[in-house]
This record gives C-alpha cells, structure tokens and sequence, in this order.
C-alpha cells in the first residue's frame, strides 16, 4: 500500500513539474491544481496523473491555463466516452 502511495504522488510530482517547465506556475501553484484535476480524473475515469499529462500538453501549444483546463476535460470526456486513454502511449 505504502509503495503505491509512494509511486502515485511520485508519477504526480512528475506531472506538476512538467506543467511548470512549460509555463510561469511555481511548484506551489501547480500543486494548488491537484484538486481541480483529482475532481476531473474522477469524473472521467482517468488517472489523475493522465489529466495532468493532458493539461500539459495543451499548455505547451500555448492555451491559457484556463483554456487548457477546458479542452483537458473535452479530452478526457471524449476519450472516456470512445474508451481510450488520454495518455500519450
């Protein structure tokens, strides 16, 4: 159980810091999303750590934060609905 733990706030520590590296949020403010994407990845179905992974990439295309947010969860609906995963692999 420890060892899961462990691993999932490890993968979700990778996540925030990629979403970092593409924008001007401090580690502090990516980790304030952790809600809004744990709500997300609920309600998709998803690991909360694809929906990270999802707001990532559209915020390297340049999409607000805001716009970002919006298409992850389009994404994330869409993807649940055809059912595939919404990571990259």
């Amino acid at each position: 159980v420890y060892r899961k733990l462990i691993t999932t706030v490890t993968e979700m520590d990778k996540a925030l810091t990629n979403m970092t590296v593409v924008t001007s949020l401090s580690r502090e403010q990516a980790w304030q999303l952790t809600d809004t994407v744990h709500a997300l990845a609920k309600e998709t179905g998803m690991a909360s750590t694809e929906i990270a992974n999802m707001t990532t990439m559209y915020l390297q295309q340049g999409k607000t934060l805001a716009d970002a947010l919006e298409l992850t969860e389009a994404a994330a609906k869409a993807a649940r609905i055809a059912g595939i995963s919404g990571s990259k692999e």
